[in-house]
């Protein structure tokens, strides 16, 4: 649910045109007389405390702190949509939830760990499972590449100084277990009882069980597991249950309207299979979205409908994100006014269409990454007035307003690229909060947080706009460990 007030904040007295209009906006002359930019300014929303309070109660809930506090995550708060988009194709998992067997042997390290919930003692056994991979590693160069666990950019430098011995306190080696990134996941599927302990429940029990009989670990104290234990190596029987229960072996006809979690990952295997076996096991957001692109029906079932509201909002959050992070580095190298000026310019000129993938900034000059932007905005907007109420619905209104308001061409294009850059100053400052990239007073002075400058290099500006994962290699890598889809 968003917050009510920002669409009026953004365009009070302007009425959101339908697609005919929105055909005849852009065609009119950008010299001719219109209203001005209509939004919060920049000194405004800045000028106090009872003026950020303000904005913060009229920010729609997309424009929400980071909670992981990191200054490379997500910018400028578009996260949260593209979060619900992929909770409708993949609910239950996430994009930590990579490996299918740690499901299994979650439920075997809760079990070996007690009655009551011992997180350190479930850490523990993670560690031993990671001392473990790593060993197989240096027998198998193959193993060293394909296979990934929690723990492996550290434990090779914790074995060479305290060998296989798994410590006493495992965050010696890593510090946040992997436990906490699957509990959520194996709650959801039916592995762990949703209480303050976690138990296992009758289908946990069963994977426990199964993981057990694979491995054949015997001792009370953890240590190092056979060779079996291997992510990679999972057995027939886990791989049935786990098939189970993530519905990737459902069979017959699937109901199109059912919100049941199983039912939506089978519905999403199945459409994803063409371009899992094409891509040899793998899957990825732009290929996908790529093959939407010309798709022109109206009504789509599901999950096709949700991943066509997906490829418009990834046009849109392509553009603004090249935006603002391009501005951001040119801030860093003192172009501040020329990014504005070439900005202007573009807005002016002809736009390209463009197609969706990840932009490598070192590899695209400024000016390009500018045509980029404007380009994807253009497209997003388009696309967006001709999607059916249904795909719409999922989105956010407000942040294609904005997005029109810098595309349309009813006003000067100086206004407008003033106005984008003003706007997404302060949807970064509301998103980012004390972690924001850039300091300023106005528009014309400006520099980059102080921690930026930091001389262990800790942070650095970002040097990739990616597109948003939608969970797509995370499933993609537990079918390929489960027999494929």
């Amino acid at each position: 649910m968003f917050r009510q007030g920002f669409v009026v904040l953004l365009t009070d007295g302007i009425t959101r045109p339908t697609s005919a209009q929105n055909g005849q906006c852009r065609k009119r002359d950008h010299k001719e007389k219109t209203e001005p930019w209509h939004g919060v300014s920049l000194a405004t929303a800045t000028s106090g405390n009872h003026n950020r309070s303000m904005l913060d109660s009229i920010l729609p809930a997309w424009v929400e702190p980071d909670p992981l506090k990191s200054r490379a995550v997500d910018a400028l708060g578009l996260q949260v949509v593209a979060d619900r988009l992929a909770d409708r194709l993949l609910p239950g998992l996430s994009v930590l939830t990579t490996r299918a067997r740690y499901f299994t042997f979650l439920c075997w390290a809760r079990q070996k760990a007690g009655k009551r919930l011992n997180e350190p003692g479930i850490h523990r056994y993670e560690v031993a499972l990671a001392i473990t991979e790593s060993c197989i590693s240096e027998d198998s160069s193959d193993h060293q590449k394909d296979c990934t666990f929690v723990g492996k950019r550290n434990i090779e430098t914790y074995r060479a100084n305290y060998g296989n011995h798994v410590p006493r306190d495992a965050r010696v080696v890593y510090k946040v277990p992997a436990w906490r990134a699957y509990r959520a996941s194996m709650v959801a599927i039916g592995l762990l009882n949703e209480n303050e302990d976690y138990g296992l429940t009758s289908q946990g029990v069963r994977a426990a069980e199964l993981f057990q009989r694979a491995v054949r670990f015997r001792g009370s104290v953890p240590q190092s597991f056979t060779p079996k234990a291997c992510l990679s190596d999972v057995s027939l029987p886990e791989r049935t249950l786990l098939r189970d229960l993530l519905g990737i072996s459902l069979r017959g006809t699937l109901t199109d309207g059912s919100s049941d979690p199983r039912t939506c990952r089978a519905r999403f295997g199945r459409e994803m299979r063409p371009f899992f076996n094409f891509d040899k096991g793998f899957l990825s957001p732009d290929a996908v979205f790529t093959a939407r692109k010309y798709q022109k029906s109206g009504y789509l079932s599901e999950p096709a409908n949700t991943i066509r509201a997906a490829m418009v909002w990834e046009y849109l959050c392509l553009g603004l994100n090249l935006l603002f992070v391009g501005w951001a580095r040119a801030i860093e190298e003192r172009q501040a006014r020329a990014y504005r000026r070439e900005l202007t310019m573009r807005l002016a000129g002809r736009r390209t269409t463009q197609n969706l993938a990840p932009v490598e900034l070192t590899d695209v000059a400024a000016a390009d990454a500018i045509a980029i932007a404007v380009g994807c905005l253009t497209e997003a907007v388009s696309r967006f007035d001709r999607l059916p109420t249904e795909s719409s619905s999922l989105l956010d209104l407000s942040t294609f307003e904005l997005a029109r308001q810098i595309t349309c061409r009813t006003q000067p294009s100086s206004h407008r690229a003033r106005g984008a850059l003003e706007q997404l100053l302060i949807r970064h400052q509301c998103a980012k909060g004390d972690e924001a990239w850039i300091e300023c007073d106005n528009l014309s002075r400006l520099d980059l947080a102080k921690l930026n400058r930091d001389t262990k290099g800790s942070w650095q500006l970002p040097k990739r706009v990616p597109l948003h994962g939608y969970r797509m290699a995370a499933f993609a890598q537990i079918a390929r460990d489960l027999g494929g889809l």
